[in-house]
């Protein structure tokens, strides 16, 4: 743990030096910082610089009202999951790149209304870590470029553990995660090479539709017998059903099946998501 200017007030200025902080060479060994009384910083270039081994930093006692750089800041915190920006103020800072290159495991972030992207400029100087974010207010999703700021909000970014850089399509997996279409297995896990079943398919489209209203009159207005409460996802078919995105399989006997245990055929798919379309249930 590193704690600067411990219970007093002082002012943290290291831009005639080397540029680095005075605890630089002792990056490899921190494991947690926390700034108490009134620091006043003149500029946080290279502030945690490849501190890869931090997990915990308390700003709330850092003031950088008066800051003119964050240049690579947080640079290769590779082990900071969670970071708390809202007391920052960055209407000084001139310089903001590479603020957060290298935080692979950087998870969830709060800003608060005096931090900005676009530091004291008009032109965004820096973004969070490749990704989606999922705004805790509204639940907006957004790419890592396009995260706004300017405002008290918390952004999280919902990650399997599975899904990594050599993954297919990655980049929409990482959506999926965001925006809550896919929450993955209790182990944290989205098993990317898996088959999908029906049923949660059916979850996956219900959602995708932003989860409508489902009136229990429309619940009992369609029914499989192969589908019972105890179905993975049962309320979910259901209104897959009602929309007539899927009509099952019609029997000889005159009932109808889901099969929800089955796996999702491609050509399946792609008349659900074009049903879908046509019937205005994507946004």
């Amino acid at each position: 743990m590193i704690e600067p200017l411990d219970g007093a007030s002082g002012e943290l200025d290291y831009s005639d030096s080397d540029g680095m902080p005075p605890w630089f060479e002792y990056r490899d060994r921190i494991s947690s910082a926390v700034f108490r009384g009134s620091v006043s910083a003149v500029g946080v270039q290279f502030l945690f610089s490849n501190c890869s081994l931090i997990k915990s930093v308390d700003l709330s006692g850092l003031d950088t009202s008066s800051a003119t750089s964050m240049y690579f800041m947080f640079a290769d915190c590779s082990s900071l999951a969670s970071v708390d920006l809202s007391d920052l103020d960055t209407s000084s800072v001139t310089d903001m790149d590479s603020m957060f290159d290298g935080c692979s495991s950087l998870a969830r972030i709060a800003l608060g209304s005096g931090f900005s992207f676009e530091g004291s400029g008009g032109s965004r100087q820096c973004s969070l870590p490749d990704g989606y974010w999922r705004a805790s207010s509204g639940h907006a999703v957004y790419a890592a470029a396009d995260v706004p700021s300017g405002r008290a909000v918390v952004y999280s970014r919902p990650t399997f553990h599975d899904a990594i850089a050599s993954t297919p399509h990655l980049d929409d997996v990482s959506w999926l995660a965001a925006s809550g279409i896919s929450t993955g297995y209790s182990d944290g896990s989205f098993r990317p090479f898996a088959d999908v079943a029906r049923c949660d398919m059916a979850a996956f489209l219900y959602r995708l539709a932003a989860g409508p209203a489902f009136e229990s009159a429309s619940e009992q207005s369609v029914a499989f017998s192969d589908v019972s409460a105890s179905t993975p996802h049962y309320r979910e078919i259901l209104w897959l059903a009602s929309t007539g995105v899927s009509m099952g399989w019609s029997m000889s006997d005159g009932t109808s099946q889901f099969r929800p245990f089955e796996v999702v055929k491609r050509a399946d798919m792609a008349t659900f998501l074009h049903r879908m379309s046509d019937k205005g249930l994507v946004g």
